[in-house]
């Protein structure tokens, strides 16, 4: 997603600005390399050329753990968690969110107070990033980052890297009355503007009923707080639910559930994802049944989904055999799930994911999938040997999926192109561009330099994947439209809906056809 500023022109002069996301960043960053990645990228080949993210503004490296990455829609701005002090100021050794510039090398904390001193006196976890990288979440059970947090509980808090202003998400505003969420609050998940967040809570305060685990989403302009994981009457699921996600619109949230009452084919006290939406920004909307195909639920855990900006695909971890012919064991595997004429038929396509370029499926589990804002290419983590030739390794290693062309690529890769030294790379995300994969990793010989022993967050450019930008007269930052167009079809477009107003910019709607530039626009 890109912004939409005021700047004067009327609804029907927009510039749409194009430009190769991955050339900016190496420009920056590795100047050097720029012809020969253009040319590995031409033809395919491998290996990426790999960076290292969680270092001080110099470069240097920590002598700690650093892990738990998010990235910016354009691949800019990484969230990462480190007990490393690579800001300067921080005066204890627990967990602190920082933000990295990739393209200028400046690192900010983000769970600092708004004095921009005060740092979390606790460990900070699990940061989520909005599409420009202004907003991040994360969950901490700190109590010196505002100053009405009394609730003794782990809280979920908003930073504004803009202003430095900071916000308990996890409390609910009526009027001029707060009131915290009394219980811990975890695993938190932004929209693209950063207006809402999703996340998972054992609160008893809206569900007294229930004291298990539910999902809650918070709308940060309007205070509202609601249970998403619950019926169109408002009644929560009986069961916990967790991992929440939510689309880069703010209009549905997936999570995966082992509550039997959302679905009237789901009895099996098994985890399942399942889609809400949310666009009435309370819980009245539909909540539906996504791991199922063909009127059948899958016979295996599903969990940990990640849905693309328009909600239509949703990729996750399942131990299924019964999604595809080739899946004969009950590891985890990676699926896709589209959804073709509404998740409630049983229309919806489920696709493996985690196989090689062949199609043939992972000898070993495969977890955490990560999608592009279209659906397109897919991250995860995989301890199979089969999925790249250039992997050799039997450990856990950050691959790529074009679901597009089917490749399949070692995105871990380490200097000499094949796979590291026999430790763990896992935790990948894709930036929603789909040009950039960050992950996490203990392995020493990805970058040169690298001698602390330690895990360290890590990115890669892996694609060309324009940027598109519509500029308008209604002001503000507003997230609006991504396209990428070297699929020369209407289908890569994603429409967003313009924050604050009811309207939704769609190309269709504005005189585009396949493969050419919408109408009154001009590529600069």
């Amino acid at each position: 997603m890109q912004t939409v500023r005021g700047d004067g022109a009327s609804w029907g002069r927009y510039r749409l600005t194009v430009r190769l996301a991955a050339s900016v960043l190496l420009m920056l960053m590795i100047v050097a390399v720029i012809a020969g990645l253009a040319a590995d990228d031409e033809a395919g080949a491998s290996p990426l050329v790999i960076s290292r993210v969680s270092t001080d503004a110099s470069g240097g490296e920590g002598v700690a753990t650093s892990d738990s990455p998010a990235v910016s829609a354009d691949g800019r701005y990484v969230a990462f968690s480190s007990y490393n002090a690579l800001a300067g100021g921080e005066t204890n050794s627990v967990r602190q969110i920082y933000v990295k510039d990739t393209a200028t090398g400046k690192i900010e904390p983000a769970s600092v107070a708004a004095d921009g001193t005060t740092f979390g006196g606790l460990s900070s976890y699990s940061p989520d990033i909005s599409a420009d990288g202004r907003y991040v979440v994360f969950y901490s059970p700190s109590t010196n980052l505002v100053a009405d947090d009394s609730n003794s509980a782990i809280d979920i808090f908003r930073k504004d890297m803009q202003t430095g202003a900071i916000e308990l998400v996890s409390v609910i505003v009526a009027g001029n009355q707060k009131l915290q969420l009394n219980g811990d609050s975890t695993a938190a998940s932004i929209s693209a503007d950063g207006s809402m967040v999703a996340f998972q809570s054992k609160d008893t305060y809206l569900d007294p009923l229930n004291p298990g685990t539910e999902i809650y989403v918070k709308d940060m302009q309007g205070g509202n707080v609601f249970v998403a994981s619950s019926l169109e009457s408002g009644a929560s699921g009986n069961d916990n639910s967790y991992a929440p996600d939510i689309s880069a619109d703010g209009n549905y949230v997936v999570f995966q559930s082992a509550a039997t009452d959302f679905s009237g084919s789901d009895n099996d006290g098994l985890y399942d994802i399942y889609i809400k939406d949310i666009s009435s920004g309370n819980h009245t909307g539909r909540i539906d049944l996504v791991s199922w195909e063909g009127g059948t639920k899958g016979n295996g855990a599903s969990i940990a989904p990640s849905v693309s900006s328009d909600g239509k695909k949703i990729a996750f971890t399942s131990k299924s055999t019964n999604f595809d012919a080739g899946d004969t064991n009950a590891d985890n595997d990676i699926y896709l799930a589209a959804d073709v004429d509404g998740w409630a038929t049983a229309n919806a396509d489920i696709k493996l994911v985690s196989s090689n370029s062949a199609g043939v499926k992972g000898n070993y589990p495969s977890v955490d999938p990560s999608l592009s804002v279209d659906g397109r290419m897919i991250t995860f983590s995989s301890a199979a040997t089969n999925l790249d030739p250039a992997d050799t390794g039997a450990t856990s290693d950050v691959f790529l999926k074009d679901m597009l062309t089917g490749a399949t690529q070692l995105v871990s890769a380490n200097l000499r192109g094949g796979s590291g030294n026999a430790e763990v790379s896992d935790y990948a995300a894709i930036s929603a561009d789909g040009g950039y994969v960050i992950f996490q990793s203990f392995e020493n010989d990805l970058v040169p330099g690298d001698t602390n022993a330690q895990g360290d967050v890590f990115i890669t450019p892996v694609g060309r994947h324009y940027l598109f930008t519509w500029y308008d007269n209604i002001g503000g930052d507003n997230w609006v439209l991504m396209g990428q167009p070297e699929t020369a079809t209407i289908d890569a477009w994603v429409g967003l809906k313009i924050a604050g107003t009811d309207r939704v910019l769609d190309p269709k709607g504005i005189g585009n056809a396949p493969g050419q530039v919408p109408s009154g626009m001009t590529v600069t």
